[in-house]
């Protein structure tokens, strides 16, 4: 349908409206939850920093006092270089040498890591950085077909967990990425890289750098599929002298003179968050420089006034995703930046949609829109998302690295709507959050899982 204009606004329930805060679904999240859980019953998100101990392939390796680039320098193509396990906190590693691999066999700090090699790998390695913003980076990387692989940043003074610009064909998989100051996944022009299986948490910015605190900040047509974005709290940060404290979301983007087409952000659980899931605005260029992405089959719990935000963008497709948010204003909203760009060919379809105040919309438009469909979405009232916002805002950490109810309670509050076989045709992912085959009845299942034939049960 098309907007009628200005302001415009989607109510209250179009397909149904339910008050979930009476089932106690979720019910208040005491401090003890936020002790780890055991590791044994979690999806493989992230790494726990013990490094990799494949060494049967190994052609060189580095003791403790010996020099990790000095190793690389004499790898020849196609070389393992192994790092046993030690303290190389006062060593930057550059990986230079075209498809070369290093892989930490143990828990190896470095400082930092550059890598500029064609095809190369780095593996295993706790990056622990050195002094406020020098080096900026944890792991820094550019190029092509490059595989940045369970890795553990853990570096306060960093702003960045890890880099790349430009990025063709990478790999950034099972990864973690926690207690730095701004951007745990810093993934910039280029095409083609996969982002698959990191966990990134617990970021704060305790100096003011203009910087804001994002989970994932991406500028290119890339996919971003299955990961662990969680406990990022602005009030943990340090406010400017305004007040401010810097703007915290789980995914972010922007126009930077660099075109960019077809993002994938698919399969990711994105929860206590103090802002918002999905921002991506097209707000200074004239034209559509950020095109056709694709947000689905995510789980997105975030506080601030709104959820998603797409601003003057083209071609958005929003499907099968859980969003819990909209505190004061929307879920949902579709904002005509200064640019005057309409968003136009926007489809938002199969979606669980939460907002948290009664006073709240669920899909909202300012500005123009175009050749928009909102079809097909559950709509909902759920009150008990206040007091776990209030109660996480409150909290300042330090957070866990996993929270086992992130994978069973969505699920589980999913399992008891009104949402087996309610979708309609359009999701092309094979399969959903949990990697089930995404139809398993008559029709797809509205929301991020699919149920199928354990229903409620599941």
């Amino acid at each position: 349908m098309t907007s009628p204009g200005v302001g415009s606004r989607v109510g209250r329930g179009l397909i149904g409206l339910v008050v979930a805060a009476a089932l106690g679904l979720f019910g208040q999240w005491p401090a003890a939850s936020f002790v780890r859980q055991a590791a044994a019953a979690l999806p493989p998100y992230g790494t726990d920093g013990r490094g990799n101990p494949q060494s049967t392939d190994c052609q060189s390796t580095v003791t403790a006092g010996q020099s990790i680039d000095a190793a690389i320098g004499k790898a020849a193509a196609g070389a393992v270089v192994c790092v046993k396990a030690g303290d190389y906190s006062g060593q930057t590693v550059h990986l230079n040498r075209s498809k070369v691999t290093v892989r930490s066999n143990g828990v190896a700090k470095i400082k930092n890591a550059v890598v500029t090699g064609a095809g190369t790998t780095l593996d295993g390695f706790t990056v622990v950085g050195a002094a406020y913003l020098n080096p900026e980076a944890g792991i820094d990387f550019a190029g092509s077909d490059q595989k940045i692989v369970h890795n553990l940043v853990n570096g306060r003074q960093l702003a960045y967990g890890i880099r790349c610009d430009p990025c063709h064909r990478s790999t950034v998989s099972r990864n973690t990425v926690t207690n730095l100051q701004n951007y745990g996944l810093f993934v910039g022009a280029g095409a083609g890289a996969q982002i698959t299986w990191n966990n990134v948490y617990d970021l704060h910015a305790d100096r003011v750098n203009d910087l804001d605190v994002d989970g994932v900040r991406f500028l290119g047509a890339h996919t971003i599929r299955n990961n662990y974005i969680h406990d990022i709290n602005q009030f943990k940060s340090k406010p400017d002298s305004t007040g401010d404290t810097p703007h915290t979301d789980c995914f972010q983007t922007y126009d930077t003179g660099r075109k960019f087409s077809g993002t994938v952000i698919e399969a990711n659980i994105c929860v206590r968050v103090s802002r918002q899931c999905l921002i991506a605005q097209n707000d200074t260029a004239k034209t559509y420089e950020i095109s056709g992405i694709v947000f689905r089959d995510n789980i997105c719990e975030t506080y601030d006034s709104q959820g998603i935000n797409l601003g003057s963008l083209k071609g958005v497709r929003i499907e099968n995703n859980l969003v819990l948010s909209g505190f004061q204003y929307q879920v949902v909203s579709l904002e005509e930046q200064d640019t005057g760009l309409a968003n136009t060919d926007t489809t938002i379809i199969n979606n669980i949609l939460v907002r948290a105040k009664s006073d709240a919309f669920t899909y909202e438009r300012i500005g123009k829109t175009t050749n928009e469909k909102f079809l097909n979405n559950l709509e909902m009232l759920d009150t008990s998302i206040v007091p776990r916002d209030a109660a996480f805002q409150q909290t300042r950490g330090p957070y866990a690295a996993f929270r086992t109810s992130d994978f069973t309670s969505y699920r589980a509050y999913i399992a008891r709507l009104a949402v087996l076989d309610r979708g309609v045709p359009g999701n092309t992912s094979p399969t959903d959050l949990a990697g089930r085959p995404r139809v398993a009845g008559p029709a797809t299942d509205l929301g991020p899982y699919e149920l199928g034939a354990c229903g409620r049960q599941c």
